[in-house]
């Protein structure tokens, strides 16, 4: 072994580390320069911003920024395979500050530019607080019990799983605050949104931060402990 390799082995065994790294299909820390438009994936997705989207040094759950959205923007990532769940455990997870107090801030939307009657999206109702799925071919939302999202302008965290009995979990701040059985449609060709939905609305006014996907392992399945740092890139 070389001296390389041992400062390797070192650093490996005192930071966290991911089981389930290989599986992570998206991972987005939103570090960098103050009002940079410039957004990078550890699995090495490209990330487009349109419009009002920015990294805000200061904003983020964790590390040195955030991703900001002021309304009008939206991040798009192209369709891949490893985005597209269908029956697969998953785990889609992020921490967000919105400051919006009505409509319906989207958080990701499967249906990239797609037909309202396709995909499925996450997003939250900010009047009564919840987070909500809503599945565009079936045109309904599974929605959470209200008031599980903090007040605009305080951070949370959530995730949306699926186990392998085919039940969909919701969490808030690492709470199980909904489970209902649902199989997503595919995602469409064009991609995914991150902050708007497919119809140009639903806009997330506020930050987000540590936005991971894991196709294959569902992570969750009861109440846990929120990461405290950033999520492992190995």
């Amino acid at each position: 072994m070389n001296i390389h390799e041992a400062m390797l082995m070192s650093y490996s065994s005192s930071v966290a580390t991911d089981p389930y790294w290989s599986m992570v299909s998206l991972l987005m820390h939103f570090e960098g320069a103050d009002n940079s438009t410039t957004f990078t994936d550890e699995k090495g997705k490209t990330v487009t911003p349109v419009s009002d989207v920015v990294i805000k040094t200061g904003q983020g759950a964790f590390g040195t920024a955030g991703a900001y959205m002021g309304g009008g923007g939206y991040l798009t990532i192209p369709y891949s395979a490893d985005l597209s769940f269908r029956s697969s455990l998953f785990c889609i997870e992020s921490w967000c500050k919105g400051t919006a107090t009505s409509g319906s801030p989207t958080l990701i939307d499967f249906r990239g530019n797609g037909a309202v009657s396709s995909g499925w999206a996450i997003y939250y109702d900010a009047v009564n607080r919840a987070l909500a799925v809503y599945d565009g071919i079936l045109h309904s939302s599974f929605v959470s019990p209200s008031n599980v999202i903090p007040a605009a302008g305080t951070a949370f965290s959530w995730a949306v799983t699926r186990d392998s009995s085919g039940v969909v979990n919701m969490f808030i701040n690492g709470t199980k605050v909904y489970a209902f059985a649902y199989d997503p449609p595919v995602t469409v060709a064009s991609g995914i949104r991150i902050g708007m939905n497919q119809g140009g609305a639903g806009h997330l006014i506020g930050y987000m931060d540590e936005l991971r996907i894991t196709k294959g392992a569902d992570r969750y399945t009861s109440n846990y402990t929120p990461a405290t740092s950033p999520f492992p890139n190995f």
